[in-house]
């Protein structure tokens, strides 16, 4: 039962070398390097195996021995994508993936910055610097409008508009898609591309490093990370990662009264529902603003 009907007799390493190939067609670049990391893995543990000599069996004793040495749910379910995409390409409708189970993946309480915890952060970028003013204009344009690391990292000069307040990024799937952002992040951009300017930097892309061994090339998803650790330690929190700021643009913007459809255009979410995915912050006490009894009160207030 679950064994892989072969194609041709060659390795699976030539395989997954070919499957690699078809995936840098259809999914990004980040899936790309995921999914081949796991099945490079699974290779690396039995090499004289083919494709088609795995059973549904060995893939999940392998499963289950990956999980009893750590791995958490959300990577044992990438392990299980990976897994299915490549040996339904490698063996078609004789995958023995296909009845690999997915493991449950439990919701747990993600990071998001409440209103006074997002000043604390920009109130941590001392503008008196280059840095600080990179950093300011980093966190508010994110802030503003849900950036990731890799879409913040290569927004280019060319696609930024300071006076319409918009900008053009590749997103995630690699669709061009347009954001707006306020007129206050607006200012702080403007003092950087001014900054930016006299220090040199000659990347394309709208931020740059400062400092390092490679002052004013591409900053790099990496060392943005670098950089909101340095700031969430300046702004007293415990962590604070650049995908904060995506949880806390879309629940910030819900507190404030934006609805749902919009803030999934401005977050650039192909469904409404990562919305709600995204905004987990939100709690009952956020309807107290909103309270019928409260309205009616005021209304017939003299």
């Amino acid at each position: 039962m679950g064994f892989c009907a072969p194609r041709k007799e060659i390795s699976m390493k030539a395989q997954i070398d070919d499957w690699v190939n078809h995936l840098r067609i259809t999914v990004s670049p980040t899936t790309v390097y995921s999914y081949e990391h796991h099945l490079r893995h699974l290779d690396d543990t039995a090499p004289d195996r083919r494709a088609e000599d795995w059973t549904t069996v060995q893939l999940v004793n392998f499963i289950g021995e990956r999980r009893a040495g750590g791995a958490g749910e959300a990577l044992l379910k990438q392990i299980v994508c990976s897994y299915r995409s490549f040996f339904k390409w490698a063996c078609a409708d004789n995958s023995p993936a296909k009845r690999v189970p997915f493991p449950k993946v439990h919701r747990r309480q993600q990071r998001t910055l409440d209103s006074d915890m997002a000043l604390s952060v920009m109130a941590a970028c001392d503008t008196s610097s280059a840095l600080g003013t990179r950093d300011l204009a980093l966190v508010t344009l994110m802030l503003d409008c849900g950036l990731r690391s890799s879409e913040v990292c290569r927004l280019k000069l060319k696609d930024l508009d300071l006076t319409k307040r918009r900008f053009k990024v590749i997103v995630k799937g690699g669709n061009e898609e347009v954001g707006t952002f306020s007129r206050s992040t607006a200012g702080n951009l403007a003092r950087w591309l001014y900054v930016r300017t006299q220090e040199g930097a000659t990347t394309e892309t709208v931020f740059a490093s400062l400092g390092g061994l490679k002052p004013g090339t591409k900053l790099t998803t990496g060392g943005l990370k670098v950089i909101f650790r340095k700031i969430g330690a300046r702004a007293g929190l415990e962590a604070f990662s650049p995908h904060d700021l995506r949880r806390t643009f879309a629940t910030i913007a819900i507190r404030n009264g934006a609805p749902t459809r919009i803030v999934q255009a401005a977050g650039r979410w192909g469904d409404v529902r990562m919305v709600e995915h995204y905004t987990q912050a939100i709690t009952a006490e956020d309807f107290d603003r909103y309270s019928p009894v409260e309205a009616l009160m005021k209304r017939e207030a003299p």
